[in-house]
């Protein structure tokens, strides 16, 4: 299991796992064209992907955010955090920018402070804009970590994936318009 007090092991597990896996696999099941960002080769902030010729982002979640319903009033199933520094830069830099987030796990139950949670399966892709955050984080919960090195994020917007859209396998949304 990662250590998500270890922010070079989730880049390199970014690198050379999931956004691999998400433009080989996930994008094209859900009617996207994602492929690397050759921005990325000399600007290590820029954008992972361009998906449908288009900037964008990929937040890869495999394990739920256990505690989200019960410290901030959010599902489980549908809360994502957000580094509050990387949000503030893609409103700067790229505001039209889109946010995809892949959410895999194995349904299961866990206990944290001798209190269980238990999240069913899940394997979907959500996608909101920078706009989109831009509006939610006003009034988003601020998820802080006591342990982070040096280097990593230190706070997170939490925030509810059902903002956004949830993509079919076929490229539309869930009313069934084309997002294309």
């Amino acid at each position: 299991m990662l250590n998500p007090n270890d922010k070079a092991s989730y880049v390199r597990m970014a690198k050379e796992v999931w956004e691999p896996r998400f433009i080989s696999e996930i994008a094209p099941r859900y009617g996207l064209d994602a492929r690397a960002n050759p921005d990325c080769m000399v600007d290590y902030l820029a954008p992972d992907l361009l998906v449908n010729g288009e900037q964008a982002d990929l937040k890869w979640r495999g394990r739920p955010f256990f505690m989200a319903q019960e410290l901030y009033g959010i599902p489980s199933q549908y809360a994502i955090t957000l580094n509050t520094n990387k949000i503030s830069r893609y409103m700067r830099v790229w505001p039209d920018m889109k946010i995809y987030a892949f959410l895999e796990w194995h349904g299961g139950q866990t206990v944290i402070k001798d209190k269980r949670y238990t999240v069913r399966r899940k394997s979907e892709l959500w996608v909101l804009s920078v706009r989109k955050i831009a509006s939610l984080v006003w009034h988003a919960p601020i998820h802080t970590y006591r342990e982070r090195a040096t280097g990593n994020a230190t706070a997170s917007y939490v925030i509810n994936l059902l903002a956004g859209e949830r993509l079919s396998r076929h490229g539309n949304d869930l009313h069934g318009n084309n997002r294309h």
